[in-house]
């Protein structure tokens, strides 16, 4: 993790796009957001509820982090 003074003493194009990085990865956790929830709904796996309830409270806690639900995504699909 980068302190401010050290961002600080960035230069301005590198400040620019490290802010571009994160508006974008944020839209993109959005739509993935999106599709995992409905996926991982605990009312969509009757049967194996406990382990979609973790999921879906796992998603919840990340749905900002698009790196992450990036990783959710795809051990759910490995798993199916």
């Amino acid at each position: 993790m980068i302190s401010f003074r050290e961002w600080l003493h960035k230069g301005k194009k590198e400040r620019i796009s490290e802010g571009i990085n994160v508006v974008s990865g944020i839209s993109r956790a959005k739509s993935l957001y999106k599709e995992l929830i409905i996926l991982a709904h605990p009312d969509r796996h009757p049967n194996e509820e406990k382990h979609y309830q973790e999921l879906t409270d796992r998603i919840n806690a990340n749905r900002y982090n698009y790196n992450e639900l990036v990783r959710i995504k795809e051990g759910l699909l490995s798993s199916e």
